[in-house]
C-alpha cells in the first residue's frame, strides 16, 4: 500500500471562518502541550497508559472533536520518543515544547471530502466547517476519488501559512510492490554526485555540481540580506531554494525509480539515519551536506515507488565507501580522494561512488535472499564487459569511469554468500 500526502490549499476564507480555525489550532497545540507535561509527570510513552490517565480530564478541559484530541496524544508520544532517542544517542536535545502554531491534526473520522470540498467537524456534534479546496489539475483525480469513495484517506493535517490554509490529506492506494525479474539496483547518495545508481547494463550518475552552485547562490544571498537586516526577504529566500530543491527530487526520484521499473526490479538504498553526525569534512562542505535534503529524496523514493511497481530495500551503509565491490576487501586507504577507488587487495579501480553504489546494490540483493555475485553492476574478477556511461544535470566526477556489465540475472538462493564470496 502506498501513502501519499495531498498538500491542498483551501479557498480563502472569510474572517469568521479563518478566526474559527485559528481558534481551533490554539486548542489543538494547547492539547498536545497538556500531553507532553502528562508523559514527563508520568514518565511513560505508552499509548494505553496515558489514555488511562488523561482522556478525562483532556475531554473536560479541551474544546475538540474526540478524534484530534487523540491525535493531539499521539504527537506528543511521536515527539516525546524522538527527543528521547536522540539523548540516548548522546546528541544535543532539549525537552520538547508546542507553540500556539503547531500544524492541527485531524482525524479521518472528523473530516470528509465532498465533492471538491472540506467539510472540518467541530467541537459540537453534527456541527461543521464547510472549506472549499483551491483545485488544480494535478490534485482533481486524486480529491474527486476521495470524494467518491474509492480511494482511502486517514489522519491528516491542517496547516497555516500568513492568511492562508492547506490541507496536508493523507490518502492511501492499494498497489503491489513487485521484483519481477530478480534484479537490484544499487544507489549512492552524495554531494559531489547527488546519485549515482548501478544496475545491469546501467551505470548513471547525477551530477551535484548545479545544486552545490545554486545553493551556494542562495546562501551568499541571504548573507547579504541578514547584514542589511532584511529579515523577511531571507525567509522568502529560503522558502524559494526549498521549493527549487523539492522540484528538482521530484525529477530525480522519478527517473531513477522508472530506471528500475524498466526491469521489474528492487532498488537498494543506503540507510541514512544520522548522516550529518556521521560525516566531519569542513566547514563549507558541512553546510552543503546539513543543507542537502537528504531525507526529502529518499522519502519521495518511498512515495513514489509503488506507483512504479518497485520494491525498496534499506541497507547498512557501514564500509560501503570502503569496501572493493570487486573482491570484498575493505579499509580506509582503498579511498584514495572523493572520486577514486582502487583497491589495495585485487588492485581494482573505479569511480568511488559508482563502487559504493555497487556495494549498496549487493547487500539489497542479500537482503532480499539472491545470491551475492550476480547483483546488479555487480561482476566477477575478470569480466572486461563494458557498458556506456550516462550523465544527468551536468558532466559530474563520470568522466573515464570504468563500468562492468552483469554476469546474468539474480536467482532466489537460500544459500546467501557474503560479500567477499
Amino acid at each position: 500500500m502506498s501513502v501519499r500526502v495531498l498538500k491542498l490549499k483551501l479557498r480563502t476564507v472569510n474572517r469568521g471562518k479563518s478566526d474559527r480555525l485559528a481558534a481551533m489550532q490554539r486548542e489543538y497545540a494547547a492539547c498536545a502541550q497538556f500531553h507532553l507535561e502528562g508523559i514527563e509527570r508520568l514518565q511513560t510513552t505508552n499509548a494505553t497508559a496515558l489514555h488511562r490517565e488523561l482522556y478525562l480530564p483532556a475531554k473536560e478541559r479541551f474544546s475538540l472533536p474526540v478524534v484530534n484530541l487523540q491525535r493531539s496524544r499521539d504527537k506528543a508520544i511521536e515527539t516525546f520518543r524522538s527527543y528521547l532517542a536522540r539523548k540516548a544517542k548522546g546528541k544535543r536535545a532539549s525537552v520538547p515544547k508546542f507553540g500556539p502554531g503547531l500544524p492541527m491534526g485531524v482525524g479521518q473520522r472528523a473530516l470528509a471530502i465532498v465533492g471538491r470540498t472540506l467539510r472540518l467537524s467541530t467541537e459540537k456534534a453534527r456541527e461543521y466547517l464547510w472549506l472549499p479546496i483551491e483545485m488544480d489539475e494535478r490534485h482533481a483525480p486524486w480529491v474527486d476519488a476521495v470524494a467518491a469513495g474509492t480511494l482511502k484517506y486517514g489522519a491528516s493535517e491542517l496547516h497555516r501559512r500568513g492568511k492562508d490554509w492547506y490541507l496536508h490529506l493523507t490518502v492511501y492506494e492499494d498497489v503491489p510492490n513487485t521484483v519481477e525479474n530478480g534484479v537490484v539496483y544499487g544507489l549512492d547518495l552524495g554531494v559531489a554526485n547527488t546519485a549515482v545508481m548501478s544496475g545491469p547494463d546501467l551505470v548513471k550518475f547525477w551530477s551535484g555540481q548545479a545544486v552545490r552552485h545554486t545553493r551556494n547562490r542562495y546562501q551568499a544571498r541571504r548573507k547579504s540580506l541578514q547584514e542589511v537586516k532584511l529579515t523577511g526577504e531571507v525567509r522568502r529566500s529560503k522558502g524559494k531554494e526549498s521549493r527549487w530543491m523539492r522540484n528538482l527530487n521530484h525529477q530525480i526520484s522519478c527517473q531513477i525509480l522508472s530506471e528500475v521499473a524498466k526491469n521489474g526490479g528492487a532498488l537498494a538504498i543506503e540507510k541514512l539515519l544520522g548522516i550529518r553526525d556521521r560525516v566531519k569534512l569542513t566547514r563549507k562542505v558541512n553546510r552543503m551536506i546539513h543543507n542537502w535534503a537528504f531525507g526529502e529524496l529518499i522519502a519521495l523514493l518511498h512515495q513514489k515507488a509503488p506507483r512504479y511497481g518497485v520494491k525498496i530495500v534499506e541497507v547498512d551503509p557501514r564500509h560501503t565507501s570502503q569496501g572493493c565491490s570487486k573482491c570484498g576487501h575493505t579499509e580506509k586507504g582503498n579511498r584514495l580522494r572523493q572520486d577514486r577507488f582502487k583497491c589495495k587487495a585485487c588492485g581494482y579501480a573505479v569511480h568511488a561512488d559508482l563502487n559504493a553504489a555497487r556495494n549498496i546494490a549487493n547487500r539489497g540483493a542479500l537482503m532480499l535472499g539472491y545470491t551475492s555475485g550476480i547483483t546488479g553492476g555487480l561482476t566477477l574478477p575478470g569480466s572486461g564487459n563494458t557498458v556506456p556511461v550516462s550523465r544527468e544535470f551536468g558532466d559530474g566526477q563520470a568522466s573515464d569511469v570504468e563500468a562492468e556489465g552483469p554476469s546474468g540475472q539474480l536467482m532466489q538462493s537460500h544459500d546467501v554468500t557474503s560479500l567477499s564470496s
